[in-house]
């Protein structure tokens, strides 16, 4: 028997454990025995001269076996098989064979040990273990960049109830994939709404009862939110949109991005993955040198709050990516190279303020360790109170897509799902093209990623857009609802839901009019967003009042609603630590619209229809609110609608028009049976209409006629388009200027 084949296994190991280990072994004893017997017969086989030149240990029974395990005992040894864990470099053969010769030196036949071939079989020993190393982690990381391709290329449709047609036919990311831009994000605080809040709870009355207390917390706590939104809305963006890889090639290598819900974070995240998976670094701007992604989900990684991101790493990477036999060390191989991406995804989800301050800490001191690697790490603005130091971690935000990418997403979508059929893709992606052109509202909900998919979904399903607004949008809220619904009954326990299903969109109708109520936020496409101690006591009242409950049974179910919305994408949804808001702002007016339509059908309140539109008329916060529930609204109820605008009487209506014009929007809405109660009424109109579009363009500013002609435009395909037409035609050429 050999050097390796006798007590070598027990020997070697306990030197790994006392040498090795001390110096970061990247493999367990095990492992490196077996590298290194494989590396012993390739030098025999190189040196046949030297006899075998390990085996010749044995003839001196253990003393001289104990002599000759100096040799791996040495620090400078250990260091050298380091070095292709470490570096990538190969060991050095001269300091190899000269501490061999230090071992080997007293021994009876040391003479054929440092005889001119020493150099030479040491060396074929240093290539064959240098190779045998470089395969063991090729081969483990060619399994892991397998898997995580796998899993990163799959679209999820969190949320959303999708046609099973859409299932079966689900392609990866990377077919509908559109790299989004992203925009610098500049320091600086808005002054001029810098209000203190806080104040008012530090004066508050000494003889305060404890629940007065707590609602007068929950109200500074929401005026602090809204403040918080406000200052987001109003964020410096003269920094130039640039696309999204660049952040990739800083100087820094370390980026802070924030997004909106439904922005893309995590798609973005998982593209870049995807393209080091497929060995294409390139192709989002990085070295070719840069091999493995390192993909982490933190809300995963704080679920097992006992490890650390490297042992979370291999047990994510073992536990569910099945990976076996990954080399220990394997992470820190590429780390400590400067050859992994890290993405650090959702910092938002870490909910609890002190714990975000520790995995803050975490994170800083990770990268510190690993500063090499480029970085991004991601989360949505709401509760994200710059963890990171701007000058270290340059911070970007998500930028909505523009029309041109609008447009290349719906180009993939439907050519990766009617690859077959290249006509009919054609035909939907005009038509869908149509849709966006004749709404600018749908065209800006669109902007958005998740909520673009969620159009895409409908269109697709229903081989066409509905014409009306609340008519889609009824269907993306039924589309997030089935899911969020199915999902939730399978979660909690049906003996202790008081809040049935059906209920579901009663309540969220309720709590969207009161989160609309609290007032504009200067944000076109995000939610209002409300404190989870103000969402609770309104959800409890609720809940209260639908279900005849005690306080106890509405207050646990209330929290039983908020623990759901925190693990699920949905409608409604978690934006950051303790706060919450509607995914899109859309889904909030048009819940807001239905709770008012409700009110008056119930006869809860007949008056609330003509007194939102006697208060709100002009008030931008409003505008869709109203258009939308004009939309609902039938025959005459419509009817009386728009004339409690067009008898506003606004200042300066006369030159400004406003209340014209905004009669015009609400009739493009295109209420049900109106023309058939109304004709005459809805003719004066578009008389006036067409009217401000033919005047003499020295009375009417070029603002009002701009916006005159996309509402005779906005006609197209509505009771009243024949109608608007023909009164058009009758002005002869003062039309010329008008193109349909």
């Amino acid at each position: 028997m050999g050097f390796f084949d006798t007590v070598a296994r027990l020997t070697i190991t306990e030197v790994f454990k006392a040498g090795l280990a001390e110096v970061n072994s990247h493999l367990n004893p095990d492992e490196m025995i077996v590298l290194l017997q494989q590396a012993e017969i390739a030098a025999d086989e190189a040196q046949p001269e030297l006899g075998g030149l390990f085996r010749r240990i044995d003839r001196d029974g253990a003393n001289g076996y104990q002599k000759f395990l100096k040799f791996f005992q040495s620090r400078l040894v250990q260091n050298e098989l380091q070095r292709p864990f470490q570096n990538g470099g190969k060991p050095n053969v001269k300091i190899l064979v000269e501490v061999f010769k230090r071992s080997a030196f007293e021994h009876p036949e040391s003479e054929n040990y440092l005889s001119d071939l020493m150099p030479l079989w040491m060396d074929a020993f240093v290539e064959s273990y240098f190779d045998r190393v470089g395969i063991c982690f090729q081969v483990a990381k060619e399994q892991y960049l397998k898997q995580l391709a796998r899993r990163v290329n799959k679209v999820k449709f969190v949320g959303m109830a999708v046609p099973a047609g859409e299932v079966e036919t689900q392609k990866g990311l990377v077919q509908i994939f559109v790299m989004p831009d992203v925009r610098e994000k500049r320091s600086g605080v808005i002054n001029d709404i810098d209000i203190d809040y806080g104040c008012i709870l530090d004066s508050a009355p000494k003889d305060l009862s404890s629940q007065e207390y707590q609602e007068l917390k929950g109200f500074v706590q929401q005026k602090n939110l809204l403040q918080e939104q406000k200052q987001w809305a109003l964020r410096d963006r003269s920094a130039a949109r640039v696309s999204a890889p660049k952040v990739l090639n800083l100087a820094q290598k370390k980026v802070v991005l924030l997004g909106a819900p439904g922005s893309g974070k995590t798609m973005l995240s998982s593209y870049f993955a995807l393209m080091l998976c497929q060995s294409t670094p390139t192709e989002i701007s990085l070295d070719v040198k840069v091999e493995l992604p390192i993909f982490i989900r933190i809300r995963d990684w704080i679920s097992k709050p006992e490890q650390g991101l490297l042992s979370y790493l291999r047990w994510d990477a073992e536990a569910n990516l099945s990976i076996n036999n990954l080399p220990l060390g394997f992470f820190e191989h590429w780390l400590e190279r400067g050859q992994a991406l890290i993405l650090l995804d959702g910092l938002d989800e870490v909910v609890n303020e002190a714990q975000q301050s520790k995995v803050v800490e975490k994170i800083e001191t990770f990268l510190h360790q690993y500063q090499n690697n480029p970085a991004v790490i991601t989360s949505r603005p709401a509760g994200y109170r710059e963890a990171f130091n701007l000058d270290e971690f340059p911070h970007y935000t998500l930028e909505s897509f523009d029309d041109k990418q609008v447009a290349t997403f719906i180009d993939h979508w439907y050519d990766s799902r009617l690859k077959d059929d290249k006509a009919q893709a054609e035909r939907r992606k005009v038509d869908l093209q149509k849709a966006f052109a004749r709404n600018d509202r749908i065209r800006l909900l669109a902007r958005n990623p998740l909520l673009l998919t969620l159009i895409t979904l409908i269109h697709r399903d229903g081989g066409e857009l509905p014409k009306q607004r609340y008519k889609l949008y009824e269907r993306a809220v039924e589309m997030l609802l089935i899911q969020w619904d199915c999902a939730r009954d399978i979660k909690l326990d049906p003996k202790n839901i008081l809040f049935k299903s059906e209920d579901l969109l009663y309540v969220l109708k309720k709590i969207a009019y009161w989160i609309h109520t609290q007032g504009s936020i200067g944000e076109t496409e995000g939610g209002t967003l409300i404190d989870k101690d103000e969402l609770m006591r309104q959800l409890r009242t609720e809940i209260k009042m639908l279900k005849k409950c005690e306080s106890h049974e509405a207050t646990a179910e209330a929290k039983r609603f908020i623990d759901f919305i925190r693990e699920r994408t949905g409608l409604l949804n978690e934006q950051g630590i303790d706060c919450y808001a509607f995914v899109h702002k859309t889904f909030q007016e048009y819940l807001t619209a239905e709770e008012i339509y409700e009110a008056d059908e119930s006869g809860e309140d007949t008056e609330i229809i003509g007194r939102h539109f006697r208060e709100y008329v002009h008030d931008q916060h409003w505008r869709e609110v109203l258009l939308l529930l004009v939309s609902k609204l039938k025959g005459k109820k419509a009817q009386n609608a728009i004339q409690t605008v067009l008898d506003a009487n606004s200042k300066y209506e006369q030159w400004l028009h406003r209340d014209l014009l905004f009669a015009g929007w609400c009739l493009t809405e295109d209420p049900s049976r109106l023309t058939m109660v109304a004709a005459d009424w809805v003719g004066e109109i578009l008389d006036r209409l067409v009217d401000l579009e033919v005047e003499n363009s020295d009375r009417i500013g070029s603002r009002i006629r701009s916006e005159v002609e996309k509402i005779l435009y906005c006609f197209g395909e509505t009771n009243s388009e024949v109608d608007v037409w023909e009164k058009l035609q009758a002005k002869g050429d003062r039309i010329d200027r008008f193109q349909r």
